[in-house]
C-alpha cells in the first residue's frame, strides 16, 4: 500500500494509507522525539476531530491540528472487533467524562479501551519496563553512595 501523506498544517503531517476510504473511529498517535507517543481516535471520516486525554484534564474532543502540536501523527493499524460507528460513538461518549490518570487512564488505555472495550494491552507492560529501570537506576546509585 502507498502511504499518502495529507499536509494539515505547515509543521503538521497525517500520513493516510491509500486504501482507507474513511478515518472514521481509527486509531492514530503522535509521535514525539525521543521516546514518546500520544494515542487518539478519529471521530469523523477525514480525522479533523480527535478524541484523547492529557495530563490535568478529562477525556477531551479535540482538532486534530491541537492534537497533533506540530508532530508526526500516524494511522495505528486496526486491532478492533468494533464497528468504526461503535468505536466513534464509544469516543464521543466518553468525552468529559474520566480524568487522565498515568496509571490507570492515560491516552493510550483510552484508546484501547474504544477499540476493544478493555484496557490490559502494551501499556502494562511499558510501565513494567520504566519501574524496572527506576528500580535498577536506584540500586546502581545505593551500590554507590
Amino acid at each position: 500500500m502507498e502511504a499518502l501523506p495529507v499536509q494539515l498544517t505547515k509543521e503538521t503531517t497525517l500520513t493516510m494509507i491509500a486504501s482507507t476510504p474513511s478515518l472514521l473511529g481509527r486509531r492514530i498517535t503522535r509521535f514525539k522525539p525521543p521516546f514518546f507517543a500520544h494515542d487518539g481516535t478519529c471521530v469523523d471520516d477525514s480525522c479533523r476531530l480527535v478524541v484523547d486525554t492529557i495530563p490535568g484534564a478529562d477525556v477531551r474532543l479535540t482538532t486534530i491540528a491541537n492534537y497533533a502540536d506540530g508532530w508526526t501523527v500516524a494511522i495505528r493499524p486496526g486491532i478492533s472487533t468494533r464497528s468504526a460507528q461503535e468505536r466513534a460513538h464509544t469516543a464521543c461518549r466518553l468525552v468529559g467524562t474520566a480524568p487522565y490518570d498515568w496509571w490507570r487512564f492515560n491516552c493510550q488505555h483510552l484508546a484501547e479501551f474504544i477499540e476493544t472495550g478493555n484496557t490490559s494491552g502494551q501499556d502494562t507492560a511499558q510501565r513494567a519496563i520504566i519501574v524496572g529501570l527506576a528500580f535498577t537506576v536506584l540500586a546502581i546509585w545505593v551500590a554507590n553512595a
